[in-house]
């Protein structure tokens, strides 16, 4: 092999250390530049998986194409630190225009997307080609500044490898800075353009850098000079040896890229899914090939003996691979059934799992490079080949990880594959002569003798099952304590890794409860039935003539479900993400014509919702939507004040609009930026309790006639509809307007000067959920439902949509309403607080529902309980609710025996306790009561509800007890 001779005498004295500066702020500009851009993209072009995936490919082709062209012309550059300059001064002016630009496209792209939309195939296509063509200039000008950079420091050290690992090390490190950068404090501050702003500042000082370095230089132009390799074969310049290692570099990005996306997938498992996560989950990657790449160039400072470890290197990271999977439970245990969301508790997690296969990546990357560079005359040809392999890897990598490997295999056979895939990595190095030794010699050393066995070892014996047994347990475990909920389905999908969890009581399924990743999405318990059911409730009772819906992210299907109840929608369709969670329908509903998806009103659609919007030339009589909380990672674009105007717009004129605000997740400016950006698209919004903290927005294009009364009470005559509204506690059309908090002037009273949530300022949201005691307290005058009423009562909107005879007459509902507010808040968890609250409803009201749920049970309970009995199940708690419910239809008698049988079967909780002494009053049994209260130790009670309950019924019922020791106390 001929040596490569260079004059470093006659060479430019570029200082390294400040050429090292330069490239770390054009780092941290790469990074801040890709989060913007890929923000922008997924309004542009959607955040489905598939449209996610396809715009990191065309970015990465960019890259990829500026590293091959610089690679096949760049020796021929007289002052590669100038054209350096020049590529800076591109990505900054083009990646700026590009942050302005990618959201103006959308009206240009919806009418040329919409019509594929029934046709992934030529759909994705079209996106990625869209994407390549947008990110071509400014990736592809990223992707050329390392190979220039490298060669134009390389003419003053010929050390290819330290310089390469020290540039690649300094570039990766500012990234590191730029996406946490990002994160915590520029998108807050700046919002999306100001950071692009500061991005593109970025670029041009290190521009500027570049030029007073090369004029400071003041030396004629050196060209890159080289030999010709002796064994580049005819035709083959590059010869077996080189195509060796661009092959284990290409395979070592891809396999680096692919781990970063399982892992990311594995780590929310854990952590919840946030910005502030993703953020920091990318910048221990990033950090680890920094660490690596100047380990690399420490090491090669010595000389280029360290490149013969390079397959040892490799058959390491094998092994950590493996490793750091099978020890990473250590590191969790401490915090199972907790959410990991503060950054050190993140870091914690990620640090260990990711770090060291990262860095032994980035020392891989450096030392094939010192390898290469022995193979290809030129360096900048060496540069620009090697990252070319590596961002050719990367992109298939991450592709192949994401829509292939994950689905199918699922997280750990994934690991498994890529922790072998070094194994190949390995060969090729060594085939490609990196050891300077055979085979059969190189295997006679101690060193790689232990390196291949310890990686068989772990790759044979990989921990198969560790998933199941341990890691699935973390974000499950506060369900299977708080509910006693077991897992009955995992799936781990395209975008998520979904568990359906099941709650059984009596050996009867009382709700499922659908976890993706570490966060419970959703659930059919009965409170979450009851606010989802409202989305589709709400505008049917005041649109009663509504013909077609939209449903946007599908959840359990209870909101789906709600809209089928209504025969004059004829088509809905429905938008999600997930088709994984749309296929976990059959497992929640199993029976025969219970799954709404297959009702044949109903189209799915697996997309984007605000893509959806932007591209669907449909309108709606009724669109609503129950995204994911807006603090989850690309969920903020559909809780914004542009997507609610696109909302908007899809209605037909006095279409409405109904919104999940989940405000228990919410700080609340936070809640008050989503108001005043829902307001600024339905100036008549209007806001409405669901079930405890989840509320619901409501608005309509261009306002609403008034609904009639017969209209309007149409709905609880309808055989179908009339049955599910009353099940969900709303029993007549008064009880609906008891749900109203306020009309669209108090909510612009209470917004106050919070600006509204838009694409721009995407961080007004906050990574960390509030601290719930800080919630409660914001949000409790809102509970308050006597004042709610007051402003029912004088609400201009109110007075121009409702019927007016429904106005005065649901007024005392709102003293039902604020019983169950205490209900739901817990400031009264049921009996004995709720004692005399229960005996106003059964004494002067019809209601049956409202008394079940402060006696402590609800007609999903209920249902249970009958299907037991029915089974011939003789439990003392089917017995007691059989027993409140005949108390809730005041029927004494019966309420009186089975509730009396239930405790004489051992059902000693405080809540059987109090309905039956109450009932044994209600009797006028006088004497039984008193007995019963000191036998059952209920006299003994001394909490503020216990004396409050029995002063109450001494005052309503003459009931007269001493306190005593318990015969057969209750419990709680």
């Amino acid at each position: 092999m001929l040596a490569v001779k260079r004059d470093a005498a006659t060479s430019p004295p570029f200082p390294a250390a400040g050429l090292s500066l330069i490239f770390f702020l054009s780092g941290a500009a790469a990074l801040i530049f890709e989060a913007l851009w890929f923000h922008q993209a997924g309004l542009a072009l959607g955040n489905s998986v598939w449209a996610s995936s396809l715009v990191l490919a065309g970015f990465m082709g960019g890259l990829a194409l500026g590293n091959a062209l610089v690679g096949y012309a760049g020796h021929r550059l007289a002052r590669p630190l100038r054209a350096y300059g020049v590529m800076e001064i591109v990505v900054g002016m083009t990646g700026l225009g590009l942050v302005y630009l990618l959201p103006a496209l959308i009206p240009l792209l919806a009418p040329w997307l919409g019509p594929l939309a029934g046709h992934p195939l030529a759909l994705n296509t079209v996106r990625l080609g869209v994407a390549f063509i947008m990110l071509l200039i400014p990736a592809t000008a990223m992707g050329a500044t390392l190979p220039l950079v490298v060669a134009a420091l390389h003419r003053r050290d010929p050390r290819f490898g330290r310089v390469l690992g020290r540039l690649y090390g300094w570039n990766t490190l500012g990234a590191v800075v730029g996406v946490v950068l990002a994160e915590i404090l520029l998108l807050p501050v700046l919002g999306v353009r100001g950071s692009g702003w500061l991005a593109a500042g970025l670029d041009l000082l290190a521009a500027a850098g570049a030029f007073a370095l090369a004029w400071a230089a003041g030396r004629a132009p050196v060209r890159d000079r080289g030999a010709t390799p002796v064994e580049a074969g005819a035709g083959h310049p590059l010869g077996r040896r080189g195509w060796g290692l661009l092959a284990a570099t290409f395979i070592c990005g891809g396999i680096l890229l692919a781990l970063e996306v399982v892992w990311f997938r594995f780590l929310q498992l854990f952590v919840l899914g946030t910005g502030l996560a993703f953020a920091l989950m990318l910048a221990v990657v990033l950090a680890g090939i920094a660490l690596g790449g100047l380990l690399g160039s420490v090491w090669l400072s010595r000389g280029p003996a360290p490149v013969r470890q390079a397959p040892v290197v490799a058959l390491s990271g094998g092994v950590a691979v493996v490793g750091v999977y099978l020890l990473l439970d250590l590191v969790i245990q401490p915090f199972q059934g907790e959410f990991l969301q503060t950054w050190d508790r993140i870091l914690l997690v990620a640090v260990p799992l990711m770090l060291p296969v990262s860095l032994l990546s980035g020392l891989l990357f450096t030392l094939l490079g010192e390898a290469l560079n022995t193979v290809i005359a030129s360096c900048t040809r060496a540069a620009g080949y090697l990252t070319l392999a590596n961002t050719g890897g990367a992109m298939l990598g991450s592709a192949l990880a994401g829509l292939v490997l994950l689905p199918s295999l699922g997280m750990e056979r994934s690991l498994r594959w890529l922790a072998a895939g070094y194994g190949v990595a390995a060969l090729c190095m060594l085939l490609a002569g990196t050891t300077g030794l055979s085979a059969g010699r190189w295997l006679r050393r101690p060193l790689p003798v232990t390196a291949l066995i310890g990686f068989l070892l772990a790759v044979l014996f990989f921990p198969a099952g560790l998933l199941q047994r341990r890691y699935l347990d973390y974000p499950t475990a506060y369900y299977r304590r708080a509910e006693g909920a077991q897992v009955v389905a995992v799936r781990e999908g395209l975008t998520e890794t979904v568990i359906l969890m099941e709650v059984k009581r009596f050996g009867e399924t009382l709700y499922h409860r659908l976890v993706t990743n570490a966060f419970s999405m959703s659930a059919t318990t009965y409170p979450s039935q009851r606010y989802m059911s409202l989305f589709a409730d709400l505008p049917m009772v005041l649109r009663p003539q509504a013909s077609n819906a939209l449903l946007i992210s599908y959840g359990v299907g209870v909101t789906a479900r709600a809209l089928l109840n209504r025969a004059s929608l004829a088509e809905i369709d429905v938008v999600d993400t997930s088709r994984d969670i749309l296929e976990m329908s059959r497992r929640i509903y199993p029976g025969a014509g219970e799954n709404p998806l297959l009702d044949p009103r109903v189209t799915v659609h697996v997309e984007d919702g605000r893509f959806f919007l932007q591209t669907t030339g449909k309108t709606y009589d009724i669109i609503t939507g129950e995204p994911p909380p807006p603090r989850m990672a690309g969920i903020i674009n559909l809780y914004t004040r542009e997507y609610f105007h696109l909302l908007a717009a899809r209605l037909k004129p006095g279409g409405m609009a109904t919104y999940w605000l989940p405000v228990h997740s919410l700080h609340p400016d936070e809640a008050r930026a989503i108001m005043a950006a829902f307001c600024d698209a339905f100036p008549d919004c209007t806001l409405w309790s669901g079930a405890g903290w989840d509320w619901l927005l409501a608005g309509s294009r261009g306002g609403m006639e008034r609904a009639d009364a017969e209209g309007f009470s149409r709905s609880w005559d309808d055989p179908v509809a009339g049955p599910a509204l009353r099940r969900m506690g709303m029993e007549r059309p008064e009880q609906l307007g008891a749900l109203f908090l306020a009309d669209a002037a108090t909510l612009k009273e209470w917004i106050g000067g919070v600006m509204p949530l838009d694409d721009d300022h995407p961080r007004r949201l906050r990574s960390r959920e509030p601290d719930m005691k800080a919630v409660y307290e914001a949000y409790r005058p809102w509970t308050d439902a006597v004042a709610a009423g007051r402003r029912f009562a004088g609400s201009p909107w109110i007075r121009q949509v409702w019927p007016q005879s429904l106005i005065s007459a649901s007024l005392p509902y709102f003293l039902v309403q604020r019983d169950l507010n205490r209900l739901m808040f817990s400031e009264t968890p049921g009996l004995p607080d709720s004692l005399p609250a229960v005996h106003e409803l059964l004494t002067e009201t019809d209601l049956t529902v409202m008394p079940l749920l402060l006696l402590g049970t609800d007609p999903q309970a209920l249902d249970a309980a009958d299907r037991a009995r029915a089974r011939g199940v003789d439990d003392a708690e089917v017995t007691a609710r059989l027993g409140l419910r005949a108390l809730a239809h005041r029927d004494l008698p019966g309420a009186t025996s089975q509730l009396m049988a239930a405790w004489q079967q051992g059902d000693h909780r405080a809540s059987t306790a109090w309905a039956l002494l109450y009932v044994l009053c209600r009797n006028g049994e006088i004497e039984q009561a008193a007995a019963f209260a000191t036998g059952s130790g209920l006299a003994a009670d001394e909490t503020a509800g216990g004396r409050g309950a029995l002063e109450f019924l001494a005052a309503r019922f003459g009931l007269q007890v001493a306190a005593g020791q318990p015969a057969g106390g209750a419990g709680h």
